[in-house]
């Protein structure tokens, strides 16, 4: 199977959730073969979908660091052959949250402002900023902006401690989820 994923040519693969998650396991055993193994893009579908016609609007929750964004520049923008509204999603947890801030609201505008500009300079873009968890957070801009696909860059590694914003996200959205695997590194934080 993975032979044929890396064939030239193919840009990514697509596969299918468990129809009924149990608690320890949000993907069955060929899935997560496939997601922990592949070296390119794999979309997850949840088995209750209604696929939309096109994917119009994108979610990508990222870390805001160069190790989580860099496989989303690599592995996304080659992949989008329409012109695609990408919804940035930064969430702060207790452990990411800026300690210094003049005036909170403003410069973390700014920060958002700034990284859309290094990282999404051509794409019509725009940068949510939340405080809380995360799968929390993902759902409630997947509702609120009406977003069709999920973008999580990840490490391939699920293990006990590993991949914490890719089950989060996995248990709490009914949405496709595009992973882009981090190559050749360890992996960032959460993902």
């Amino acid at each position: 199977m993975l032979r044929s994923i890396d064939a030239p040519g193919v840009l990514a693969a697509i596969i299918g959730a468990k129809a009924v998650a149990d608690d320890r396991r949000l993907l069955g055993t060929t899935a997560r073969y496939v997601v922990e193994r592949s070296s390119k893009p794999v979309v997850i579908v949840p088995p209750t979908l209604l696929a939309p016609s096109a994917f119009r609007r994108l979610l990508i929750p990222l870390e805001g660091t160069e190790a989580s964004s860099r496989p989303v520049l690599e592995g996304l923008v080659p992949l989008l052959a329409t012109d695609v509204e990408l919804i940035v999603l930064h969430v702060f947890t207790e452990s990411t949250q800026p300690t210094m801030l003049d005036h909170p609201w403003r410069d973390l505008e700014m920060m958002g402002r700034e990284f859309l500009t290094r990282h999404f300079p051509r794409q019509d873009a725009r940068i949510e900023l939340r405080p809380g968890p995360v799968g929390i957070r993902v759902a409630e801009v997947c509702n609120e902006h009406g977003a069709d696909l999920i973008v999580l860059s990840w490490s391939q590694d699920s293990r006990a401690g590993r991949a914490r914003v890719v089950r989060e996200v996995l248990g709490s959205t009914n949405l496709p989820i595009l992973l882009l695997p981090l190559r050749g590194e360890s992996g960032s934080g959460g993902t």
